[in-house]
């Protein structure tokens, strides 16, 4: 039951290379009921052409069947179209759901999840009597790139466990749902900063943060970087976004950053970790630690003296 009507729904889902799981996933967050799940898998299906060693990962999102499901479903078949003239990506499966499934269904897609040594992601419809070493988020799971369910959110996750010390300040560039805001807030640090393109992921992220009655602490902003002004300057800053995103910012980042301040770098995978060296051998920056997590990368870069 959608608005006091029996409405069934339109499951959507796609495999698709790393490189372009960012974009599409955009695309199925503001045009699916709720966001998108993306699931990591080893082995590529038939539907896709990549090496052995390369991995794929799986995009679903729900199309609600009312008026509006030929122009949603229009706008994400045009967008796979013009994305499959970069390169190689499967292709669109759709399935029927019946209305009184769908909402177990779209619910195995976000599971209560333990990252690291002590983090406990909690989705907003499950009761969870947490311990008291255990620090529990709440979250309205809809873009599952910012809801721990990726490998590059558990990266960052798992370092801001490691680094993050009373009183520190974070900024997060691309922000998600402020997941890594929320934990890192919990973990000790304050009056924290996140910002995003997307209007729906900072509605999100805003919802999220009351969620976990931490408005007086993060900040979120529908900004750009080039639009985003602040005197303020971060213990930590984190960039969970691609490859690109982070390379274009390293000079930002160092400015904003406190000498010594941490940069927890991702959003890309193994094939992209000598590209993303060398531009750091060119920057203000030490790697301190990486993760490896199912092929994607995680670094933990540090401030050092010019």
């Amino acid at each position: 039951m959608y608005g006091g009507v029996n409405l069934d729904w339109l499951e959507v889902s796609i495999e698709v290379p790393s490189e372009f799981v960012e974009p599409l996933s955009h695309i199925f967050f503001r045009y699916g009921f709720k966001g998108v799940s993306i699931e990591t898998t080893q082995e590529s299906s038939e539907n896709i052409t990549q090496q052995k060693d390369s991995f794929s990962s799986k995009l679903t999102t729900y199309l609600l069947k009312d008026q509006t499901l030929e122009e949603k479903f229009g706008y994400i078949d045009v967008s796979v179209k013009l994305i499959s003239q970069l390169g190689s990506i499967g292709k669109i499966q759709t399935k029927d759901i019946k209305n009184e499934d769908w909402d177990e269904i779209w619910k195995k897609h976000f599971p209560l999840l333990r990252i690291g040594k002590y983090s406990v992601i909690v989705p907003n419809w499950i009761e969870y009597e947490s311990t008291e070493e255990e620090i529990v988020v709440r979250l309205e799971p809809g873009m599952a790139f910012g809801t721990g369910h990726h490998p590059t959110t558990k990266g960052c996750i798992e370092f801001l466990e490691d680094i993050v010390r009373k009183g520190d300040r974070i900024i997060d560039i691309g922000c998600g749902s402020a997941v890594l805001l929320i934990l890192g807030c919990k973990y000790g640090a304050f009056d924290s900063v996140g910002i995003d393109i997307d209007q729906f992921a900072v509605q999100g992220a805003k919802s999220n943060v009351s969620m976990n009655d931490l408005d007086g602490q993060i900040f979120i902003y529908e900004n750009s970087v080039e639009d985003f002004k602040t005197q303020d300057s971060f213990d930590i800053c984190v960039v969970n976004v691609s490859a690109e995103v982070v390379v274009d910012n390293f000079n930002y980042v160092e400015n904003l950053l406190n000498q010594g301040g941490y940069f927890i770098a991702s959003g890309f995978m193994k094939n992209k970790l000598n590209f993303i060296r060398d531009k750091i051998k060119l920057s203000r920056f030490k790697i301190v630690k990486e993760k490896d997590l199912e092929g994607w990368i995680t670094l933990l870069l540090r401030k050092e003296d010019n």
